[in-house]
């Protein structure tokens, strides 16, 4: 990523647990190099990425496929064919949060509306899907609270 030397030691994400269906995970790389984060994603999954600052990039099939995020933009990955693990190569002085949510928990956070929701729909429900998109001003906020606002552990679920 522009020339940039990739640092050899690998990033660990942290994770908050809101239920065995839903996952937050955060990451920074506070360093001067890039910095590889990597995790396991089963393809019951979907998965929503939210670059806050700096950029990142995420390899797929063994680093043969790169899908670049930015700052202030929004991924959206959901294959139920094949598992989707995290791979990603994060530039320096850079933010990233991602939420994990079984496609079974998220159909059912918007039963009423899922035929709105296009990715939903039975046509597509056994479709991959991905798609970019800008992150609001107020999403903003709320995803750099969850990044920078430090909770004891007991109550950070909540």
């Amino acid at each position: 990523m522009n020339g940039i030397e990739k640092n050899v030691a690998r990033g660990t994400f942290t994770e908050t647990s809101i239920d065995t269906d839903f996952l937050v995970l955060t990451y920074q790389n506070e360093s001067e190099g890039i910095e590889t984060v990597e995790r396991n994603i089963e393809n019951s999954f979907i998965q929503f990425h939210f670059c806050i600052k700096g950029k990142a990039a995420f390899q797929f099939n063994n680093g043969n496929y790169t899908l670049n995020i930015n700052e202030q933009t929004s991924l959206l990955l959901y294959n139920p064919q094949r598992d989707l693990p995290i791979n990603l190569d994060m530039s320096p002085d850079s933010a990233l949060v991602s939420i994990l949510i079984s496609i079974k928990k998220f159909h059912g956070l918007f039963s009423q509306e899922a035929d709105y929701i296009s990715f939903l729909s039975d046509d597509n429900k056994d479709k991959k899907y991905y798609k970019d998109g800008k992150v609001s001003p107020s999403v903003s906020i709320v995803l750099n609270q969850l990044i920078h606002y430090n909770l004891n552990q007991s109550i950070k679920n909540l």
